[in-house]
């Protein structure tokens, strides 16, 4: 029976993980067909891929080359043109509903919604009504979720959860028509001096890129220093530890990316970005390098402790556990992971001995695993 747990606590991960890309890679390869597909019925020719997965194509028209491609929040499914621009700055215009109209109050015309970080040269192309004119009729077409002067590029942007749903609401005569008004658009931006402020590369290494390159180097450097060798009494106790810790941290990283990359228009997406990426960082961070930390830097002196098994029980994913009287009466958490050695030889009713230690951080940990006494 225990030899029987043991290969199902092993091997059903495996398969779901297994089901999972399975999953993902058919519905992967049909994307891809409907895709190409699409690319090949509006005359555009496949050029490569993005990141390796994402394919891209590009179509002349109209004496200027756009190129196609997926990408963006919802990943797959977010399909997007873009079109090389002379004129440098940063303009997103994006269909808005009841989050946008609390959160953003600025818009351009009704049900359009806009940020931009440089004032003047923003002003200079909102208030030109042939820009006005270009924009509201690519609003008008079927499905467009947002149109975005980024860089040297202008990027219109569809997101309907799929290339299936794509080309039921989008025609292909919708999309020819997007890269005529794009041209024209071009030639509208090009003729106003560039932004003399551009710092939207810098904002997406300080909200996004660098807060996970962190998480991700910090974490590996909690596992190759040994942060396994520190088991706390009570896991959650690190989490809540590591939101204590890194809180304020979190809280002044983000006032200084709003004082380096925010704008006018800016502030509210600066912080709110940063601000719920640190949040998810954070977890990854105190499970792996502050558990180090809290071990490895511990110069309390070991407790020894004793007490009696409640209850035992086994937990397909959480492993064999067992739970003891006086401490998991007291504790938010409810129970040890042991081995299974030790699941089948413990019964409820048996003495155990263990010691802890205080914890660098606060946060107490298994100095001595539990072990049966007389």
């Amino acid at each position: 029976m225990g030899l029987w747990s043991a290969k199902i606590e092993y091997v059903l991960p495996s398969l779901l993980l297994t089901l999972l890309f399975l999953l993902w890679y058919f519905g992967y390869g049909r994307h891809r067909r409907e895709l190409f597909d699409f690319y090949n019925s509006i005359g555009a020719k496949h050029t490569g891929y993005r990141w390796l997965i994402f394919p891209v194509a590009e179509l002349e028209a109209d004496g200027k080359k756009f190129r196609l491609f997926t990408e963006g929040g919802r990943g797959l499914y977010a399909f997007k043109v873009s079109l090389e621009v002379q004129a440098l700055g940063y303009l997103r215009l994006w269909r808005g509903g009841l989050l946008d109209r609390i959160l953003f109050r600025r818009r351009y015309m009704e049900g359009i919604f806009v940020e931009y970080e440089d004032s003047q040269w923003a002003e200079k192309l909102l208030g030109r009504e042939d820009f006005k004119d270009m924009v509201k009729k690519l609003f008008d077409l079927p499905g467009l979720s947002s149109v975005e002067i980024k860089g040297k590029k202008l990027i219109l942007c569809w997101h309907l959860g799929g290339m299936d749903r794509f080309r039921k609401v989008v025609s292909k005569e919708a999309v020819l028509e997007a890269f005529k008004i794009m041209a024209d658009l071009g030639k509208t931006i090009d003729a106003v001096p560039s932004a003399e402020v551009y710092r939207e590369t810098l904002r997406g290494w300080l909200t996004l890129k660098l807060p996970i390159f962190a998480t991700i180097l910090l974490s590996i450097a909690g596992f190759f220093l040994g942060f396994y060798r520190y088991d706390h009494v009570c896991d959650h106790e690190i989490l809540l530890a590591g939101f204590k810790i890194l809180m304020p941290i979190v809280i002044l990283y983000t006032a200084s990316v709003l004082f380096l990359t925010g704008g006018p228009t800016l502030g509210q997406r600066v912080i709110l970005k940063t601000f719920f990426i640190c949040l998810v960082c954070i977890p990854m961070i105190s499970l792996f390098f502050l558990t180090w930390v809290n071990g490895y830097f511990d110069r309390s002196e070991p407790e020894f402790k004793r007490d009696t098994i409640a209850r035992k029980y086994h937990l397909i994913r959480g492993g064999h556990r067992v739970v003891l009287a006086e401490l998991h009466k007291s504790k938010w958490c409810d129970s040890f992971k042991v081995s299974e050695g030790f699941y089948m030889r413990a019964q409820v009713g048996d003495r155990v001995e263990y010691a802890v230690k205080r914890g660098f951080l606060g946060v107490s940990w298994l100095y001595r695993k539990l072990s049966l006494t007389e």
